[in-house]
C-alpha cells in the first residue's frame, strides 16, 4: 500500500531537484524539474517565482522555457515591484528578444533601485547592452 499518491510523489521528487540541479549545475535537468514543479504558479510565493525566474534568466535558452519564467516574473512584480524582481523580468525580455519591453522594465529596477537607495549596477549594465 502506497504511503503517498503517484502525483504527490511526483511533486516531492520535482521540488527536490529544484533544490539540488541548481547547486549542482545541472541547470538543462533543472529547468526539466522546474517547469514540471512550477507549472500552476498560483501554488507559489512571490519569491520562489522569483528565484525559478532569476536561474532560468542566467542559465536557460530555450525561447519556451523562457516565456515561461517570463510569466513569474510578471507574476512576481504585479504582486510587489521591486528592483529585482523588475531586473529579472528586464532580462528575460532582453533575452527573448524583446528589447522595448526589456528597457522599460529595467529603467523602473534601476528608479526602483536608486528610490530606495539599492545597488542598481545590474540594471544599469543591462540598459546599457540594450541601447
Amino acid at each position: 500500500v502506497p504511503i503517498v499518491g503517484q502525483a504527490e510523489a511526483d511533486i516531492a521528487l520535482n521540488r527536490t531537484k529544484v533544490i539540488i540541479y541548481p547547486t549542482a549545475g545541472l541547470y538543462s535537468e533543472y529547468e526539466k524539474a522546474a517547469l514540471l514543479y512550477y507549472d500552476n504558479a498560483d501554488n507559489f510565493s512571490q519569491d520562489e517565482l522569483l528565484k525559478a525566474a532569476w536561474t532560468f534568466s542566467d542559465h536557460v535558452t530555450n525561447p519556451a522555457s523562457i516565456k515561461k519564467a517570463q510569466m513569474w516574473a510578471e507574476k512576481s512584480v504585479m504582486q510587489a515591484e521591486t528592483p529585482e524582481n523588475t531586473y529579472i523580468l528586464a532580462k528575460l525580455y532582453a533575452k527573448s528578444g524583446q528589447k522595448e519591453n526589456a528597457k522599460m522594465y529595467a529603467e523602473s529596477a534601476k528608479n526602483l533601485a536608486q528610490k530606495l537607495g539599492k545597488d542598481a549596477t545590474l540594471a544599469i549594465q543591462l540598459l546599457e547592452t540594450l541601447k
